[in-house]
């Protein structure tokens, strides 16, 4: 089960997307990143496609919790991580409860992606 991820981003902020977008396929080339922009194309991307990754922002959703479980629903073998502005130990433990891998603040992202890439690659 090598070959590529593929990667689905979902975040409010269009500019957000399309820096981790670019930053997924520098880190790992051929990898297909999908992305969406609100809790309904989410839902929808990961049924259809099932990703093997899904970075999720916290708010795109009514609560970081459901959007997680919702998530989760349409693509039970997804790691899902959860991006937000402020992620402490509380809100890290809310998230793994909901069914997450991890969260994480968005500014670092660059620095975290590589071990959000290899923990997606290790449950495959």
């Amino acid at each position: 089960m090598g070959g590529p991820l593929q990667i689905l981003v979902a975040d409010r902020n269009v500019l957000v997307v399309e820096a981790l977008e670019d930053l997924f396929v520098e880190l790992s080339g051929g990898t297909t990143v999908i992305t969406a922009g609100s809790l309904a194309e989410t839902l929808a991307m990961a049924k259809r496609a099932k990703p093997e990754l899904i970075v999720l922002d916290a708010w795109i959703g009514a609560d970081a919790e459901s959007a997680v479980r919702q998530v989760l629903e349409c693509s039970p073998r997804s790691a899902v991580f959860v991006m937000a502005t402020d992620c402490d130990e509380y809100f890290e433990q809310r998230m793994r409860r909901a069914g997450a891998a991890g969260s994480f603040e968005k500014e670092r992202m660059p620095a975290v992606a590589p071990a959000i890439l290899d923990a997606a690659r290790a449950r495959r």
